[in-house]
């Protein structure tokens, strides 16, 4: 008698191969919970009734950044502030380095513009001097802001260096610009929080990580979903679209849609 032994090979696939999440207009109940089961937490609010959310999307695939002209005291004179930018820079290169997307960055020098006012200048600032206007566990936060349709018109980035301490070495007391940067510029371009554990766009940080200034599958996929190789920048067309829709929600009432995504240190890191 023959003995025949059968194995049974079951190979589950995923619905999606990657975790990461476009941020949207609005989040369904269902969706809000799946984000939070799954540690990719979202601040977009909940859908009202039958409503779909719309992702966020910019219009054109090469976007502009400035710095604010005051920097950040931590890192003093001229070799400081070469330092910055050059730390600064080295955050954008990985969105682009990607084969799969087009996206490109152009540094547009310094700006005085700060705090929350929709000026369609696309900064990143350091709390330094001024009150951090966040909670104070909070390190940093990209205030994105659309039309109602999900077109990104705004994007800013805050560090919070009034009660911590940034660094560009990975040192352990120090929060790593580079690391924190590469994950708000993924939101700055339309990514939410990833539930993939070594995603840059996974949800937490700590001093001393430095693991986010790479970008895993993960976010790449992201990427390259937002900004693929043929995509088509839309120009404001000739009735002036883009301040025209500004204006008529100012006139109707509409709501211009500011989103706070925050990197914070999770209470185990607290005493």
């Amino acid at each position: 008698m023959h003995h025949y032994l059968f194995f049974l090979i079951i190979i589950l696939i995923p619905s999606s191969l990657f975790g990461f999440n476009r941020t949207k207009t609005c989040l369904s109940t269902d969706e809000h919970a799946e984000r939070l089961a799954a540690q990719a937490k979202s601040n977009a609010p909940t859908c009202r009734g039958n409503a779909v959310g719309t992702d966020f999307q910019w219009k054109s695939n090469k976007l502009t950044y400035k710095l604010h002209t005051l920097g950040i005291s931590q890192f003093p004179g001229e070799q400081g502030r070469l330092r910055l930018l050059e730390e600064m820079q080295l955050s954008f290169e990985p969105w682009m380095d990607v084969d799969c997307s087009s996206l490109r960055f152009d540094f547009g020098g310094t700006t005085a513009s700060f705090g929350h006012k929709i000026d369609e200048v696309n900064w990143i600032g350091f709390y330094d001097t001024q009150p951090w206007p966040w909670s104070e566990s909070v390190v940093a936060i990209t205030v994105v802001t659309t039309l109602p349709n999900g077109e990104i018109i705004d994007s800013d980035i805050e560090i919070n260096a009034s009660n911590n301490t940034i660094g560009f070495d990975g040192a352990p007391l120090d929060f790593d610009l580079r690391n924190l940067l590469t994950h708000e510029i993924g939101h700055f371009i339309g990514l939410d929080h990833s539930e993939v554990f070594d995603a840059t766009m996974e949800f937490e940080t700590r001093k001393g990580q430095i693991k986010k200034r790479d970008l895993d599958p993960d976010d790449v996929a992201g990427v390259c979903e937002i900004f693929p190789n043929d995509f088509v920048s839309v120009d404001p067309d000739d009735s002036g679209c883009c301040s025209t829709l500004r204006s008529r929600q100012k006139q109707t009432g509409w709501v211009l849609f500011s989103f706070l995504f925050i990197i914070s240190i999770r209470n185990r890191f607290k005493r």
